[in-house]
């Protein structure tokens, strides 16, 4: 039988589409146009996919209505759960109607972690029938002894244990809705081995494994490039992201020589911006430490390899697609040793990974790096795979 069309539901009101995990999936659509079936794109702006041309995508817009949104915080300090709660019903209904006009016979969730859409796609699939694929990147620190451990972090960091324990709470209360709703699905995915094992053990055996795709063409067509920067960091600015043991790190690096540059490459809220603005300033590393914003394409490439050194400490990723563009740009990484790491190592020799918060340990490798920089260039041994190979996984993962 031939396939109608897809409804996509993509939603994410905290940062919207800034990261590898919606730029993965939004390349991996670029490849689908001469499919037989159409593509509805639930969204709240379909300014992403402008390079997208084809009369098998379709747009289902909705504006948020930003002034009342606005009014409502100030009023009730309940911004957020508005917001959510509109997003949803918009996404619905758009997704209804394409339903009963019988355009679609697949919901397609490719971010799913986010519970209000999941829930959303969900009540669709009960009350029409359809089929409801979904991949989940992360849900946060739920496994068992790493949830204790945020748990004492937090602890550490002097949030008081009324708010340690109403997390708590909040968290495992998540977990068992995310728990029952995903045992509902037709078809689930991850994009790292290792989350989809945690996955299968956490909420159920049905999870597929598929790698992220890799977009070489921008990074074939750049010439060398000037090392302009000794260390650079990519990613949204968010506390998990590591960004006060990176400023730490970098101290310490310019103690020993006041040269160093660190290159920030990313944005994030404009409280936590200016935050890490004031710490900079604060520790005097102005001129050390430059913050460039987010950057894209050819341009984002560009600034990595006139880098000599990835300097990544986060403590929390799904997949960490930063950590394969530095690695196809030559640079060697230090990171934390995450387990969504490992699976990189066939692809290069010039991965370095540290317990999470030795913080010692990280500057003793970064010197060395920085004072031998020729020893360290990283090699790829192993091509990563295309996003031409991704998207078909992707097709296979939703019709079959």
């Amino acid at each position: 039988m031939k396939k109608k069309g897809v409804a996509i539901l993509l939603w994410h009101p905290d940062a919207p589409y800034n990261g590898g995990s919606f730029n993965s999936h939004q390349n991996s659509f670029t490849y689908q146009l001469d499919c037989e079936y159409k593509w509805f794109i639930i969204d709240k702006s379909g300014s992403n996919f402008e390079q997208i041309k084809n009369d098998n995508f379709n747009f289902q817009l909705y504006k948020i209505p930003r002034e009342i949104l606005f009014l409502v915080k100030k009023v009730f300090l309940i911004g957020r759960p508005i917001e959510w709660l509109y997003s949803s019903i918009k996404i619905f209904f758009n997704t209804r109607n394409l339903i009963k006009t019988r355009q679609i016979d697949v919901v397609y969730v490719p971010i799913a972690e986010f519970f209000f859409i999941s829930l959303t796609a969900y009540l669709l699939k009960k009350i029409y029938n359809i089929k409801l694929v979904a991949i989940i990147h992360q849900v946060g620190e739920i496994d068992g002894s790493r949830f204790f451990k945020y748990l004492m972090n937090l602890v550490k960091r002097g949030v008081p244990y009324s708010n340690v324990a109403m997390q708590s709470i909040y968290v495992w209360f998540m977990f068992f809705c995310f728990k029952s709703l995903f045992q509902k699905f037709d078809k689930l995915g991850a994009i790292s081995e290792c989350s989809a094992k945690i996955f299968s053990k956490l909420f159920c055996n049905r999870f597929e494994f598929f790698e992220y795709g890799f977009d070489y063409s921008q990074i074939n067509r750049l010439e060398s490039t000037e090392k302009k920067y000794d260390a650079v960091f990519l990613a949204r600015l968010v506390y998990s992201k590591g960004i006060d043991d990176l400023i730490i790190v970098w101290a310490e690096v310019v103690k020993k020589d006041a040269s160093k540059k660190l290159l920030i490459i990313g944005d994030g809220e404009q409280y936590f911006v200016k935050a890490i603005l004031n710490k900079i300033n604060l520790l005097g590393l102005a001129g050390n430490i430059f913050l460039v914003g987010r950057k894209e394409g050819a341009e984002k490439f560009k600034l990595l390899m006139a880098s000599r050194l990835f300097l990544y400490l986060s403590y929390l990723e799904s997949y960490a697609q930063v950590i394969d563009e530095a690695i196809v740009c030559g640079l060697p990484v230090v990171a934390y040793d995450l387990d969504v790491y490992y699976s990189r190592m066939k692809y290069s020799d010039a991965i370095f990974l540290f317990k999470k918060g030795d913080i010692n340990s990280v500057i003793d490798k970064v010197r060395m790096i920085l004072n031998q920089p020729d020893n360290y260039i990283n090699s790829v041994n192993v091509l990563f795979p295309t996003w031409r190979e991704f998207s078909v996984a992707e097709k296979k993962f939703i019709f079959d």
